[in-house]
């Protein structure tokens, strides 16, 4: 029996995205949808034929997608109306494509859930770094953390919006089998 995939989505004007079964060494890219400044039906096209085609190419049990923030919270950190309307309708649309495609189980992870699952810490702290004295916030730290832990399971990843995704995938797997999941870290692959 073969183990189920899992396709994970970091929606975003630049997006990530990683798949793999339950268990395996995940494979990870970068979409970019659109040039800078195009507009949403743009960005939302570019996403429906990628998703399609690689629907088209895997059969994935599960689809997992990092949950947009909430609009209170995206303008709280600088977001627009146009920013929430994008994240929101991104995550429709890959609804929607796998709904077409026959992948019955979509579900949104939150990135603070995902984060726990992945580095042990659902939130991170502003903190001034030592040698430059400059500010870095809770967010870049939290992205950074993931990249690390990223990196300490092997995982090449070119950016964060990859990183994300394979956390995110991570947390998918979990969803399916803890142990598998737990087996693909450093700390419990010798064990399992």
């Amino acid at each position: 029996m073969t183990a189920p995939v899992v396709l994970a989505l970091d929606l975003a004007t630049a997006s990530g995205w990683a798949i793999g079964p339950v268990g395996s060494r995940p494979r990870c890219g970068s979409l970019p949808l659109g040039e800078r400044g195009a507009p949403r039906r743009e960005r939302a096209a570019e996403l429906t034929k990628w998703l399609a085609a690689m629907l088209k190419l895997e059969a994935p049990r599960l689809i997992v997608i990092e949950q947009p923030l909430q609009p209170a919270v995206l303008v709280k950190i600088g977001g627009s109306l146009d920013t929430a309307l994008l994240l929101y309708g991104l995550a429709v649309v890959a609804e929607s494509v796998a709904h077409l495609r026959g992948v019955r189980d979509v579900r949104m992870a939150d990135v603070q859930d995902v984060r726990q699952h992945f580095t042990g810490h659902r939130t991170f702290k502003a903190t001034v770094h030592p040698l430059t004295g400059k500010k870095i916030t809770a967010r870049a730290n939290g992205k950074s953390a993931v990249i690390n832990m990223c990196r300490m399971r092997g995982w090449d990843v070119a950016d964060d919006d990859q990183a994300d995704a394979m956390a995110t995938w991570s947390y998918g797997c979990a969803l399916i089998d803890r142990r598998a999941a737990a087996a693909a870290t450093p700390l419990f692959a010798r064990s399992a």
